[in-house]
């Protein structure tokens, strides 16, 4: 609501902007703060800060994090093994390559399963199973955001219906045709950016795919 927003924003222009005392402010969060405060008519709160998107890890630092988990929990990956792992994960976002690395591990220690390429590809899908949708849920009820209009969340749900059944995503094409079919009056464009500030998409080419591998498997099983 713009009144639970409003006294954060303001908050950081009320402290002195004083360089030399190494103040900084670094605000995070899994959705877009200007996505927020577009819907609640708050851009003007921040528009002294520099937006900037993290995006996935590189290949190299993905293998990284791999590596430190298995240091940090004595439970070495064969080769194969962790590149199955960066295969499956594809687009390496650090959570999800914990929740399938914690899944290997646990079945291995508590169950004695065999640590092979086999056991990532069942446990990764173990992941899309029903009582793992904790994991995914949070991601339908932002779409469902009363702060939205029907026809833009009617919008987003079939541009990701559409994405989720190519791995590469979905066309320009394509995206106008849907637009057209089921929500003429939304700006599209402006619908795809939010896609892509609040994690779900990201623009390759002239193709919009997940920004998960693993979200865009869940999509693909349990709405299209």
């Amino acid at each position: 609501p713009r009144s639970t927003l409003f006294p954060y924003t303001t908050l950081f222009r009320s402290v002195p902007q004083d360089r030399d005392a190494g103040v900084h402010f670094l605000l995070t969060g899994s959705v877009s703060l200007d996505e927020v405060l577009h819907k609640a008519g708050l851009s003007v709160t921040v528009n002294d800060l520099q937006v900037f998107n993290l995006g996935p890890l590189t290949a190299d630092l993905a293998g990284e994090l791999l590596d430190r988990l298995s240091e940090g929990e004595a439970f070495p990956l064969p080769p194969a093994v962790r590149k199955r792992i960066l295969e499956k994960i594809d687009w390496p976002m650090p959570f999800h390559l914990q929740l399938l690395f914690r899944a290997i591990r646990n079945s291995v220690q508590n169950q004695g399963k065999a640590l092979d390429e086999m056991l990532v590809d069942e446990e990764y899908a173990l992941l899309l199973s029903a009582d793992k949708r904790s994991y995914f849920h949070y991601w339908l009820e932002r779409i469902d955001n009363p702060s939205t209009s029907p026809q833009e969340r009617i919008l987003k749900r079939e541009l990701l219906k559409r994405a989720a059944k190519d791995p590469s995503g979905v066309s320009q094409s394509s995206i106008r045709q849907i637009r057209d079919r089921v929500a003429p009056n939304v700006d599209v464009l402006m619908t795809l950016s939010s896609l892509a500030r609040e994690g779900y998409l990201t623009q390759q080419g002239n193709r919009w795919r997940f920004t998960s591998s693993l979200l865009r498997d869940w999509w693909r099983k349990w709405q299209v």
